[in-house]
């Protein structure tokens, strides 16, 4: 599974004599776009993506093209209802599994790149602090645990969940407080704002921490 621009037809067609199944996307231009928009609804058909949110149930069309440099014929699958203006093209060689599997896989993939660049935008993981190796991983490793929390913590939040890192940060984490540090516990106490009923509702259990000798982390909201 790869972007389009990896290689060629002529690439194309090695992977398939080689016996290598692939998924990859296909560059659109004015005449398929029109081609495919020019297709009445009765076309199209409707499948149900295995994953949460919005976008999940998008419609398929299939068919058999060539692209330039790969004269064996591909399968095509256009797929519309994900959130783009014109319909995403989907070329691969499979011809088993159906196009539910298969939209649902390169779907995957791009929720991995829309993470990697809400790690880029709310961690700066394109601004590692240093060219030594040990620090690069160090970086690398604490915005893995970062986007972990976050993540831990959309989930909990309700209407959140699908939220990106930054905006649960500007909304909920950058709030000021006081921490209150007992011999069994330390409580942080958070200044009352906009969204602190949602923080309320979000029912944070208190957390036990092994580096505190055992101190649970409790949350209060004023």
């Amino acid at each position: 599974m790869f972007d389009s621009k990896v290689t060629t037809g002529a690439g194309l067609a090695e992977l398939h004599e080689a016996g290598l199944r692939f998924i990859t996307l296909r560059a659109r231009n004015a005449k398929l776009t029109g081609q495919l928009e020019a297709l009445p609804d009765s076309q199209w058909t409707q499948i149900i993506l295995d994953r949460r949110g919005a976008y999940n149930k998008p419609q398929v069309h299939e068919q058999d093209v060539t692209v330039r440099g790969c004269p064996v014929p591909l399968r095509q699958i256009a797929v519309r209802g994900l959130g783009h203006d014109h319909p995403t093209l989907i070329l691969t060689n499979d011809r088993e599994s159906p196009p539910k599997q298969i939209v649902g896989r390169y779907a995957k993939r791009m929720r991995i790149e829309q993470r990697l660049a809400e790690q880029i935008r709310s961690f700066h993981l394109d601004s590692l602090s240093s060219a030594v190796a040990l620090n690069v991983d160090l970086d690398t490793t604490l915005t893995v645990w970062a986007a972990a929390a976050y993540d831990h913590l959309r989930q909990r939040l309700p209407g959140y969940e699908q939220a990106t890192p930054d905006t649960i940060w500007r909304r909920f984490i950058s709030t000021s407080g006081q921490i209150t540090i007992a011999p069994d516990h330390v409580t942080c106490r958070l200044n009352s704002r906009t969204y602190s009923p949602i923080m309320r509702s979000a029912d944070l259990p208190p957390i036990e921490i092994p580096w505190w000798n055992g101190r649970q982390l409790r949350f209060q909201f004023a």
